[in-house]
């Protein structure tokens, strides 16, 4: 390959760059908030691999400002990503697959709510080995 086709070492113009550069570019932040917005915090699986044998979010669910927990009964039909190997469910069902796998979101009014609720450990249980453990928040 010659030098001249070698992508390697050239400088790439990003669309973006000028904006970033100077102080223009519009963030998901500098964006307002639509008044009703829920906000989600993922409730993650703390080993990498077990049965999960049920969701409980109801400590979760009381406190004020939780407005629900979505998990994979609540998604209709094919509970798995599109993804080139379709082959990565969207939350943990049935089993744990890898540490940190996300079984529920926790919806909220605000996001330091629905961390807090996350941190109720709303996925009380799954069991990896035969051993009974404690789901956290990622």
């Amino acid at each position: 390959m010659r030098a001249e086709q070698s992508a390697a070492g050239a400088s790439r113009f990003h669309e973006s760059a000028r904006a970033q550069v100077a102080g223009a570019a519009t963030y998901i932040d500098d964006i307002p908030e639509v008044r009703g917005t829920l906000h989600a915090a993922p409730v993650c699986s703390p080993v990498a691999h077990g049965v999960l044998k049920g969701l409980d979010a109801s400590a979760a669910l009381a406190l004020p400002g939780v407005r629900g927990f979505v998990s994979a009964i609540d998604i209709p039909g094919d509970i798995t990503l599109a993804a080139f190997a379709h082959d990565e469910p969207v939350f943990a069902h049935g089993t744990v697959q890898f540490l940190g796998q996300v079984g529920g979101l926790i919806l909220a009014d605000d996001v330091m709510t629905a961390r807090r609720a996350a941190r109720l450990r709303a996925v009380p249980h799954a069991w990896c080995n035969g051993t009974s453990t404690r789901w956290s928040r990622c």
